[in-house]
């Protein structure tokens, strides 16, 4: 196994959704069973932050974590994942982002090196919740968050970045659908109504 670990943030309030984003269905299995399925290919050390246990009990193979602080902001979630991570090189992965793909997580984390943070930046739109950080940083984001900053961009500003376009991912994921995250029921259904035309097209 990579000598990395996944921290998967799953302690959102899903407000814009409506419902519980990690027990989202798609392809006929929820979110959270395709990010874990995902990343046991890559990894032995995956973690599931949340702000409730118990309702992910059921995946007792993987280390389910309380957020460290009782406070929300995804920044949080990845101070909470680098505490309890065992590696060094850590993946931060959202449950509303199901579909990215092993390859692509292999290519965020490779690039990782001395930076603090390796972030793809996808036709103008950085994605810091689908990104790799060095565990380093862990003790610089806990004061950030200690003196009340909670904006994930302002944090960003103060660690060594690099920044991967989306030329980098097409090989391994032509329709970027990696870095697809589904704020809204809306938004899913009309991907699977999308989905479903693309194959029938396909067929034809």
């Amino acid at each position: 196994m990579n000598s990395f670990s996944i921290a998967i943030l799953a302690g959102g309030m899903s407000k814009r959704f409506g419902s519980d984003k990690s027990f989202a269905m798609i392809n006929g299995k929820t979110f959270i069973e395709i990010l874990l399925e995902n990343g046991k290919k890559l990894t032995d050390d995956i973690i599931i932050v949340t702000k409730n246990r118990d309702k992910l009990r059921f995946y007792d193979d993987v280390a389910i974590v309380e957020d460290l602080l009782p406070i929300q902001t995804p920044l949080l979630g990845i101070l909470t994942g680098l505490y309890h991570a065992r590696h060094d090189r850590v993946f931060i992965s959202s449950v509303d982002s199901p579909l990215i793909k092993a390859e692509t997580i292999k290519i965020i984390i490779e690039s990782l090196e001395s930076f603090d943070a390796v972030i793809p930046d996808i036709d103008g739109k950085i994605h810091p919740l689908i990104a790799a950080y060095n565990r380093s940083i862990f003790e610089k984001l806990n004061i950030f968050i200690e003196k009340g900053n909670l904006k994930v961009r302002d944090f960003l500003s103060e660690l060594s970045i690099k920044y991967i376009k989306s030329d980098q991912f097409l090989m391994v994921d032509p329709d970027l659908a990696s870095f697809k995250n589904f704020n809204t029921k809306d938004e899913l259904e009309k991907y699977k109504i999308d989905i479903q035309l693309k194959n029938i097209s396909d067929d034809i």
